[in-house]
């Protein structure tokens, strides 16, 4: 797989909230079709230190999230110690996610190193898996933009279901509407500066899947997540009202 690199043009922007401009990002690739590490951990480290470093040289950024994701944080299956609750502390081992790994990691040297000339904060954030309504409009159920998207549509809703094996759910889950009232929140608030979190609703513990805490976020950014009944909800409802649920009527 070829792949072209440009220059980082900075795009930035404030919140009606704040006056202070920011910029929130997220680098890896969202696809289990390339063919090589080396295809997810070098736009990963490059799309992350272009981005920062190109803030770097604007006076006016002052906060900058990095979205990270919950694999840099640990495994989902293969790994993990089926007594743990992971927090913030923990770091992945596993090679699978080295991308979240390293761009993540790379993005907090940069910083440490570079602090006292950097004009900005920065903030990271760990998603786990998202659920939750669309924020996009696909023409069918058929076209997701998301690997997320169409994990929920095959393990929920696809009938005949999808033939076995089939991956489960393999992480702490996260609402959507969540994962964005979180960046705002990092962007805003200034007990965010320099912190690292964990982005998961309290769901059941599906041992041996990865169990984290959400609690850091809640503690300090006063996050209220919704219960992951509630995002499957309103996730079937969101189906149901695009037509795309009528297969299921009568059973």
């Amino acid at each position: 797989m070829q792949q072209q690199w440009m220059d980082v043009d900075l795009m930035f922007a404030s919140t009606a909230r704040s006056r202070n401009p920011w910029t929130a990002f997220k680098a890896t690739p969202v696809t289990f079709d390339l063919e090589g590490p080396e295809d997810y951990i070098k736009p990963a480290l490059k799309g992350t230190m272009g981005i920062l470093k190109s803030a770097a040289k604007r006076s006016d950024i002052k906060q900058v999230v990095v979205t990270s994701s919950i694999g840099a944080v640990g495994e989902s299956i293969a790994s993990v110690e089926k007594t743990k609750v992971y927090t913030e502390e923990d770091w992945n081992e596993n090679a699978y996610n080295a991308s979240k790994v390293l761009s993540e990691q790379a993005a907090w040297r940069y910083f440490r190193e570079n602090k006292d000339t950097l004009p900005f904060e920065l903030s990271v954030i760990a998603p786990g898996g998202i659920l939750g309504p669309l924020r996009d409009e696909p023409s069918s159920s058929s076209a997701f933009s998301t690997p997320s998207a169409k994990l929920e549509w095959e393990q929920l809703f696809a009938n005949p279901p999808p033939p076995e094996p089939f991956p489960s759910f393999p992480f702490s889950y996260v609402d959507i509407r969540d994962v964005a009232e979180m960046h705002i929140r990092a962007l805003e608030m200034e007990e965010a500066a320099g912190e690292r979190f964990i982005d998961c609703s309290q769901g059941p513990e599906l041992r041996p899947h990865l169990i984290v805490s959400g609690e850091k976020a809640r503690q300090k950014l006063g996050i209220v997540y919704k219960t992951v009944p509630k995002t499957l909800k309103d996730l079937a409802e969101d189906f149901r009202s695009r037509g795309w649920l009528r297969h299921l009527d009568g059973l």
